[in-house]
Formats: C-alpha cells, structure tokens, sequence
C-alpha cells in the first residue's frame, strides 16, 4: 500500500523521460553540446520541482494519505510511506538521468548502474529487516533498505552525467526546493489526520507552501508560470 502511494510521483514524471531521450539523442548527433546541457538542466529541474511538490507532502502527511486512500489499519505502513515517497523521487529522477545517458548513446552505462542499484536494494531490505526483526519497525526497515538503493542509483547516474556533458541540477535550485520541500514536509506533518478530509487539507497546504515557497525563493518566476500555461494550451487544442 505504501509503495502503491509513493510510485505516485514517478508515474506522473514518466513522459518526461520519453521526451527528453529524443532530443538530448537529436543533439548529440548533431553534436550540439549546448542544446543537450541546456535540455538536460531544463528536464531535470522540472522534475526534481514536480516530485517535490507531491512527495514532500505525502512524507510529512504520510499516516493522513494512507487513511485516505486505505482502511485504518493500514495507517500502520505510514512510516514506510514517508521513507518511500522521498526514495521514489530519487528513483525517478534516476530514471531520467539514466534515460539522457541512452540517448546520448551510452546505455549499457544506465543498465549497469541501475543492476548495481538493484543489488544495494535487495541487500539493504535483507540487511535492515534482519536487523530490526519481525515487529513494529519491519516495514520502516524494508523502505530504508530500498532508499539505500535509487539514492545511490541517482547519485551514480547523477554523476555520469554531469561528466559527460557538464550539465545537471543548477546546485541553487536545488538548495531552494529542499528548502521548500522541508516546508512542506514540515506543514502536513503538523496537521493530525483526524479524518479523511483533514488529511486532504493537511497534503493541500503542503503543496500550497511548498509553491509559495519557491514563489519567495525565486526559484518559481513569471517565465515558468508562462511556460506552463503555454503548455496548456497545447494539449487542449491537442
């Protein structure tokens, strides 16, 4: 139940992989280096903002997402949910990093570090589990275990491609949507999910602080909000 909620994010992200490996593929072969960097910061940066927005919250309200979409027993998984909600944002910027390296012809590279990961997962899961034992904190273990593994599979495919084309996350930008991403945390978590409808409230203004605050960082600008609308209007006339 806890993963069903935390895979959330990533399958709202997986277009972008498929428009992303084209074009950095289009520019490698024509060897345009510039246009590949500057649709790699443009993609990733997308994405880390769209994952944070919604894992940040389900971290901080996680026992509220898991009654709302769950009987109350399954609250139980709450602390997995808040593990695995960060660990799958990782995972899914993996994947997108993973998916620039293919296209820039170096496929083997992502398959490779994402067996690795595979490997540190699985080890993780049967290490933390055995080590916390059969009980309230099972659960908590097993989602350490698997963040142990996309947080190395993003770092390792974070810096592959950072090597190859000079280009990632503007380090700025990602200061600034950690920070925003703590205060959404920190805002659903505040609010006890006393009921169904409380718990919405609570993911609403962690989403809603989580924008504000990149309003106030200026990490969110006029032109990004003009971009977005613009792609709006492509899929309804679409």
């Amino acid at each position: 139940a806890a993963q069903t909620i935390a895979f959330v994010p990533y399958q709202l992200l997986t277009s972008v992989a498929f428009v992303i490996f084209p074009m950095v593929a289009h520019a490698v072969q024509l060897g345009d280096e510039e246009a590949a960097r500057r649709y790699i910061r443009a993609a990733l940066r997308f994405s880390l903002l769209v994952l944070l927005a919604v894992s940040a919250p389900v971290a901080g309200a996680a026992a509220g997402a898991m009654r709302v979409v769950f009987p109350a027993d399954y609250v139980a998984g709450a602390p997995a949910l808040a593990v695995l909600a960060l660990a799958m944002a990782c995972f899914a910027l993996f994947v997108i990093a993973a998916t620039i390296m293919s296209g820039a012809g170096r496929p083997g590279l992502a398959a490779a570090v994402g067996a690795t990961a595979v490997v540190v997962l699985v080890a993780g899961n049967i290490g933390f589990v055995r080590i916390a034992g059969l009980g309230e904190n099972t659960l908590l273990a097993a989602a350490s275990g698997t963040a142990a593994g996309t947080g190395l599979a993003l770092l390792a495919m974070g810096t592959a491609v950072y090597k190859r084309f000079g280009a990632f996350i503007a380090p700025l930008s990602v200061v600034r949507a950690l920070i925003a991403g703590a205060v959404a945390y920190s805002v659903a978590h505040a609010i006890p999910p006393s009921s169904k409808l409380v718990a919405l409230v609570a993911l609403a203004l962690g989403a809603a602080c989580y924008g504000l605050t990149l309003v106030v960082l200026r990490e969110l600008t006029q032109a990004d909000l003009q971009a977005v609308q613009a792609i709006l209007r492509r899929r309804k006339k679409a």
